[in-house]
């Protein structure tokens, strides 16, 4: 046995790998994970029935919903704004506990704690980018509500002047 190198000896090279069992130089690799392909298959089929314009109106109303206070709605929302919680072995509590602006002041104010967190260390820039794009999406929201709003005021002004 002293003679024998370490590894697998009584096997012999397959395709693209070398004497030693590791993937050639310049080997491309197999026809990859067939279940992939199956799935860039629908979501192809999903972006070309569905396009962006429409994924941010079906989220936008998910949001509405939230802010109405339908919670499975706000999970959606954040989820896909945050990403889906981690497990947090650990038991820490998280550094920032911010709530969800629900009026431009109070996104005015949460934009500032962010800053603040962001500058003492409290937060990184994963955690800012991710607060910044829930203001943003809020924001909208609160500019479609005034929208509406002001638009429910015309037609009201509309049928006085009519009657």
């Amino acid at each position: 046995m002293a003679g024998k190198k370490k590894g697998r000896p009584d096997t012999k090279p397959s395709e693209g790998r070398d004497s030693q069992g590791r993937f050639a130089k310049g080997w491309k690799g197999g026809p990859g994970n067939p279940e992939f392909n199956r799935l860039r298959e629908y979501r192809a089929a999903v972006e070309k029935e569905i396009p962006p314009n429409t994924c941010a109106r079906i989220l936008a109303r998910f949001a509405i919903m939230a802010i109405q206070g339908d919670v499975p709605a706000g999970k959606v929302v954040l989820e896909r704004l945050m990403g889906k919680p981690s497990a947090n072995p650990s038991g820490a509590t998280p550094t920032l506990q911010l709530a969800a602006p629900r009026t431009t002041e109070e996104a005015e104010s949460f934009l500032r704690d962010v800053q603040d967190a962001y500058a003492s260390g409290a937060i990184g820039d994963v955690q800012v980018s991710t607060h910044v794009q829930l203001v943003k999406a809020f924001s909208d929201l609160f500019a479609v509500k005034a929208l509406r709003d002001r638009i429910r005021a015309l037609e009201q002004r509309l049928d006085d002047e009519a009657a």
